[in-house]
């Protein structure tokens, strides 16, 4: 039912994920030159603006089904055991977020050269968050199965 209490915690899911996509995960410098990374890829900052200079296709893949999924989850109230799958394949694929990242953050700055530092933004421990309320979800949908097997046994 959508008025239950993992609704809320999918709808959580949907809005920080949703404001990962469009805000800078990291942050490089390297002297006095600045980099950011968000969904577009890599981006140097010019003047006022920052231009993409590389792509990162993978993390961008990764940002965008993510709150796809947990808005299909949220909408198979009725099948439960789907939405409790659907649920750990979130969690799978925000843990598979952090590795694309940690990949992307160690080819960067590879690529930058030495004296590179790596700045966390906060939007960074927005997928653990999710993980974290993606987990709470699946353990009410399994409360919702285990009341309505055992209301279905009575019978």
């Amino acid at each position: 039912m959508l008025q239950r209490i993992q609704t809320i915690y999918l709808t959580i899911v949907v809005i920080l994920s949703t404001i990962t996509f469009f805000l800078p995960v990291l942050s490089f410098t390297n002297g006095a030159e600045a980099y950011q990374l968000d969904y577009s890829g890599l981006s140097q900052l010019q003047g006022e603006e920052f231009v993409r200079i590389d792509s990162a296709w993978a993390l961008t893949i990764f940002m965008a089904i993510i709150p796809i999924i947990a808005i299909i989850t949220i909408f198979l109230y009725k099948k439960r055991l789907v939405q409790i799958r659907l649920c750990v394949f979130n969690i799978i694929l925000m843990l598979g977020f952090y590795v694309m990242l940690y990949i992307n953050a160690t080819f960067i700055k590879s690529q930058l050269g030495e004296g590179t530092e790596l700045f966390l933004q906060y939007t960074n421990a927005f997928p653990l968050v999710c993980a974290i309320l993606s987990y709470l979800a699946l353990r009410a949908i399994g409360k919702d199965e285990a009341l309505v097997y055992a209301a279905d046994r009575l019978r």
